[in-house]
């Protein structure tokens, strides 16, 4: 450790070094990775920013003041954590929910893109012959039957999802201790596949992706 931060003091120049702590989970074989497809800057552009789990004001302060920046600008924001979140007061809607189930409220939005048709964009065109065996993967994740599990309105639930789906850009973004909860093995796919059926990504102000403990772990 010692010559490797000399190494990078004295031929790079920086005294800043840091570390991938490897907590992500290891993904299953069909599983989408871990990917942020937009930046902390596009957050500015974004007409829907949905935090599933996530506190960034107590976790991840630069985001924090990107989201303030984006609802200025417009930027509908949707908090649906377990715990009251600084950003509540400015949210245009709240979604509490007993801790441990970010992952079901994740598979529950998904469910209700897929089951009223609420997909659109290239790649849900392409990849549409998938879409009932995607649906019958979540035939236990219905809105209802969360609802009765994770302590949460189903109907809040379906109409989080068609904001998602009409959006102009939403980001979804959801903490990295998430995917360690009882139900989070499948968030990080889960809620990409949810950006991506849903054409919300691949442009500013547009994507998915994790909310991580430590500035530079990647």
């Amino acid at each position: 450790a010692y010559l490797f931060q000399k190494l990078l003091r004295s031929g790079i120049g920086t005294n800043n070094i840091d570390h991938f702590h490897g907590r992500f989970p290891a993904p299953s074989a069909d599983a989408l990775p871990w990917v942020w497809t937009d930046s902390i800057a596009g957050l500015e552009s974004a007409s829907h920013i949905i935090l599933l789990g996530a506190d960034p004001y107590s976790r991840q302060p630069i985001v924090d003041l990107r989201i303030r920046a984006a609802i200025r600008k417009g930027a509908q924001v949707y908090v649906v954590t377990p715990e009251p979140n600084r950003l509540d007061r400015l949210a245009a809607g709240v979604i509490r929910y007993q801790p441990g189930q970010t992952g079901v409220i994740a598979r529950a939005l998904l469910h209700v893109v897929l089951s009223e048709k609420l997909t659109r964009g290239d790649y849900a065109t392409q990849y549409a012959s998938e879409n009932a065996a995607r649906l019958a993967g979540l035939a236990q994740e219905t809105p209802e039957r969360i609802a009765q599990s994770a302590g949460v309105e189903a109907e809040a639930l379906r109409t989080l999802a068609r904001e998602i789906a009409g959006a102009q850009g939403a980001v979804i973004l959801y903490d990295e201790l998430a995917t360690l909860e009882p139900t989070g093995a499948t968030l990080a796919a889960d809620t990409l596949d949810l950006a991506l059926l849903t054409d919300n990504y691949g442009r500013r102000g547009a994507g998915v992706g994790p909310l991580l403990d430590d500035n530079n772990s990647l």
